[in-house]
């Protein structure tokens, strides 16, 4: 049927609640109505066009929740070598927080996340000249 929108009722909506988690993916809702406006008065939702109907809800997403668990790493070794090439190494281990490091976890606890690595190379720098001896030789007199 047809009506001016004064005589017909409408959709109206209130504001967007806020979401319901402070972090992640939530849930943000409104009210929606059929309000009709001759009367002042709300009306059942089927006098209102229901495809023009307003969503009551939406996902929202905060801010990304942090992770509970992380890659924690122990101080990186002295170097292996020192001239040429050596291997610096750490410990590299799943724990609760970075903060309290006896907190550790199972390393399945921190799938998903990059592990930092365990081991690197270090002191790339060549060595200076070095004399090598090798065995005498026979004597040439005897």
């Amino acid at each position: 049927r047809d009506c001016s929108p004064a005589a017909c009722p409408s959709w109206r909506t209130g504001d967007w609640a806020p979401c319901s988690r402070t972090c992640g993916v939530g849930e943000e809702r409104r009210d929606v109505v059929c309000y009709y406006a001759k009367q002042s008065r709300a009306m059942s939702d089927n006098r209102c066009d229901g495809e023009a109907r307003p969503a009551a809800r939406r996902p929202c997403n905060v801010s990304t929740c942090p992770e509970k668990f992380r890659w924690s790493a122990s101080n990186w070794s002295e170097c292996s070598a020192t001239c040429g090439r050596g291997i610096q190494s750490r410990d590299v281990f799943c724990t609760e927080n970075e903060e309290d490091r006896s907190a550790r976890r199972r390393n399945d606890d921190c799938t998903g996340q990059t592990k930092p690595l365990e081991a690197r190379s270090c002191n790339a720098e060549p060595c200076g000249p070095q004399w090598f001896a090798s065995e005498w030789s026979a004597c040439s007199r005897t």
